[in-house]
């Protein structure tokens, strides 16, 4: 017995199971070998023996005939299966197996993100399933990462005239002041 685990070398067993299994001597079954005063190698099995590679050998193999050596039946070939397609869309790309890599091993995954609403800031749905009521909703930046949104004091654009002295986008009007007509109301296309 050593340690925990129970070896017994007539049967060449170890409570462990590997040296059942493999019929190489665990380490517990080689710290009792030792012991002894025996070799490790006089307790291996016999099928990892030379003797027993060459008697597996011994006999003559036959060499199998190939297909075209083969008597024929006066039969037709067997032929694949008719192809018929599925219903419904077909799929863009293939299903992939879990040990086989990504095909774009760059880009990242989504899977256990959170996302959260561009409208309200709360996470668990999107703005298109927002169920706040618009009058209810902050107006302001820094809701999402969207870019130019209408703010309190107008446009993007707007502030950046209003700094300049526009006039018209500092007092939140989004009117024609801050977007020139490209065409004269005057003119007309005949």
């Amino acid at each position: 017995m050593y340690g925990q685990y129970t070896v017994n070398l007539q049967l060449q067993t170890c409570s462990c199971r590997r040296w059942d299994l493999t019929g190489i001597p665990c380490e517990h079954a080689t710290t009792v070998i030792a012991r002894v005063g025996g070799q490790p190698d006089d307790y291996v099995s016999d099928w990892y023996h030379k003797r027993s590679f060459l008697a597996s050998y011994n006999h003559v193999i036959h060499p199998m005939n190939g297909p075209d050596m083969r008597e024929k039946s006066g039969k037709p070939p067997i032929q694949p299966p008719e192809f018929t397609r599925q219903l419904g869309r077909p799929k863009k790309s293939r299903r992939r197996e879990q040990d086989e890599p990504p095909k774009n091993p760059h880009k990242m995954s989504k899977i256990g993100v959170k996302m959260s609403c561009r409208r309200c800031g709360k996470e668990g749905h999107n703005t298109r399933t927002c169920k706040a009521p618009l009058d209810a909703l902050p107006v302001g930046r820094g809701m999402g990462r969207g870019r130019g949104r209408a703010t309190t004091k107008g446009t993007r654009m707007g502030r950046g005239r209003a700094r300049a002295g526009a006039g018209a986008g500092a007092r939140g009007n989004t009117s024609s002041a801050q977007h020139p007509p490209t065409c004269s109301p005057s003119s007309s296309v005949a």
